[in-house]
C-alpha cells in the first residue's frame, strides 16, 4: 500500500489534475483501491480535491496545479459557466450587483470563486474574487468599482456605498427628445468632445444619455446601434489619452458588466500591447476598441 501511495502521489504531481480511473490504471488496480489511496492522501493534506466533477468524479491535484482546474469549465452547467467567465474576466464581483441566478452560480463554483469581504470604514461588503486573484488586487478592484480614491488612507464619501451605487446603475435610462448631435452642450465644449460627437454622428450612433466624467478627457454614453438583429444597447467609453492601458480596458469592461451592456472603447490614442492582448485573449466581443481619426 505504501508503494502504491508513493506511485499515486508522484503521478498526481506530474500529471494532475487527474481522475480516479487514471490513478487506477497507473497502479494496475481498480477504482476502489485508487479511491482509498486518494482519500488517504487528501486526509493527510498531500493533495487537493475539486468541488466540480467530470462525469461523476472529482479530480485530484497537487498544490501549484490550481490553474489547470480550467479543465472543469466544459463540465459546468450553463449558468455556472456564465458565472465562471464573468468572474474570470473581472477578477472581482460585488455579490449584490449580480442577477440572482449568477449569485447562486458564484456560490456553486467553489473551485474558482472565493468569498471576499471588502471593508469600507465600518461597512463590510460581500464580493467574490477569482481564485487566482490575490487578495490585495481584489481589494483594489473593489474600491475602483466603488470609485473610491485610495491614497495612504481610504477617502470615503458618505453617499458612495454599494446600495447607492446599485441604485445609480439600475436607474432606468430615459431617451432624450433630441439626439446628442447638434445639441448645445454646456458641460463640455472641448475639442475632444466635438471630435467624439462627429465620430458618433458619422457612425449613426443613437445617444440615449451621457455623462461627463472629466471635462475634455473622459466621457461615457448610453447608446443604441443598428445591427442585423435590430437595435443593440452599448456603453461607449470615450477617453482622451495617447495610450490606452490594460487598466483602462479592464475598468471599462467592468463598467459594462455592471450595466449589463457590451462596451465600445473610443480614444484618439492607441492601445498598448498589453491592452490589445487582453482584449484579444479575454474579452473578444465583450469590448470593442475604436480609434477616433
Amino acid at each position: 500500500m505504501y508503494k502504491e501511495r508513493e506511485i499515486v502521489l508522484d503521478f498526481i504531481r506530474m500529471n494532475g489534475p487527474v481522475l480516479p480511473i487514471q490513478v487506477a490504471k497507473q497502479i494496475n488496480g481498480n477504482t476502489m483501491l485508487a479511491g482509498a489511496i486518494l482519500s488517504e492522501l487528501f486526509a493527510n493534506n498531500l493533495i487537493k480535491i475539486s468541488n466540480a466533477k467530470i462525469g461523476g468524479s472529482h479530480v485530484y491535484y497537487a498544490v501549484g496545479q490550481e490553474e489547470k482546474l480550467s479543465i472543469l469549465y466544459e463540465h459546468l452547467p450553463g449558468k455556472e459557466k456564465e458565472a465562471y467567465t464573468l468572474l474570470k474576466n473581472n477578477k472581482f464581483l460585488f455579490d449584490e450587483l449580480q442577477e440572482p441566478a449568477i449569485r447562486v452560480a458564484l456560490r456553486q463554483i467553489k473551485d474558482f470563486s472565493k468569498e471576499f469581504i471588502v471593508k469600507i470604514n465600518d461597512e463590510e461588503i460581500k464580493g467574490w474574487r477569482w481564485y487566482l486573484t490575490k487578495e490585495d488586487e481584489a481589494n483594489n478592484l473593489a474600491r475602483e468599482l466603488l470609485k473610491e480614491e485610495i491614497k495612504n488612507e481610504p477617502i470615503i464619501k458618505p453617499e458612495v456605498n454599494i446600495k447607492t451605487q446599485k441604485a445609480i446603475l439600475e436607474k432606468p435610462v430615459k431617451e432624450k427628445q433630441n439626439k446628442l448631435i447638434g445639441k448645445k452642450i454646456k458641460e463640455d465644449t472641448s475639442k475632444f468632445f466635438e471630435d467624439v460627437k462627429k465620430y458618433l454622428e458619422k457612425n449613426k450612433v443613437k445617444v440615449l444619455d451621457y455623462n461627463i466624467i472629466t471635462k475634455g478627457k473622459d466621457i461615457e454614453f448610453i447608446s443604441k446601434i443598428d445591427s442585423s438583429f435590430g437595435e443593440l444597447n452599448y456603453l461607449i467609453k470615450a477617453k482622451n489619452k495617447k495610450t490606452i492601458s490594460e487598466k483602462d480596458v479592464v475598468y471599462s469592461h467592468n463598467d459594462g458588466n455592471l450595466r449589463k451592456m457590451p462596451v465600445i472603447l473610443l480614444s484618439n490614442g492607441k492601445l498598448s500591447k498589453k491592452a490589445e492582448k487582453y482584449i484579444n485573449e479575454k474579452l473578444h466581443s465583450y469590448l470593442l476598441f475604436r480609434k477616433i481619426e
